[in-house]
C-alpha cells in the first residue's frame, strides 16, 4: 500500500510562520488578546466603571461591544494579502495614478488655494 505524499511529509498539517513577516506584526496577537479581555471586563465587571457618570459608563460599555466586534475582523485582516481586502497601496502612493487623484484626473501642481487643475 502506497502512502500518498502529501499525507508522508513530516510536517504536513503544520503552519509554519512567513519569515517575512516584520517582527512587530507577531505582537498584534496578544495586545489584540488582552485589548479583547480589557473589553470583557468593561462590560461584565461592574466595578470598571462603578466611579463614573452613569451616561460615561453606558458609553465605555458602548466602546466595549464596538471593540469587541472589531478586534476578530481586524486579525482576521491583519493576514490577509492587499488585494484580498480592496488596498492597493502602491497605486494610491504613485504619482499621477488615478488612484491618487480625485475622479481620476491628472496630477498637476498645486494653484495657490492648494487644489490641483
Amino acid at each position: 500500500m502506497r502512502v500518498p505524499a502529501e499525507a508522508s511529509a513530516p510536517d504536513a498539517g503544520v503552519v509554519t510562520a512567513d519569515p517575512s513577516t516584520p517582527w512587530w506584526l507577531w505582537l498584534s496577537v496578544p495586545i489584540a488578546t488582552l485589548a479583547i479581555g480589557a473589553s470583557l471586563s468593561g462590560i461584565f465587571v461592574d466595578s470598571v466603571y462603578a466611579r463614573e457618570t452613569e451616561n460615561f459608563a453606558a458609553q465605555g460599555v458602548g466602546q466595549d461591544i464596538a471593540n469587541l466586534i472589531a478586534y476578530p475582523i481586524l486579525l482576521l485582516l491583519e493576514d490577509a494579502e492587499p488585494s484580498e481586502v480592496g488596498a492597493h497601496r502602491s497605486a494610491a502612493r504613485r504619482p499621477g495614478s488615478a488612484a491618487s487623484c480625485p475622479r481620476g484626473s491628472q496630477a498637476g501642481p498645486p494653484t495657490t488655494t492648494g487644489h490641483r487643475t
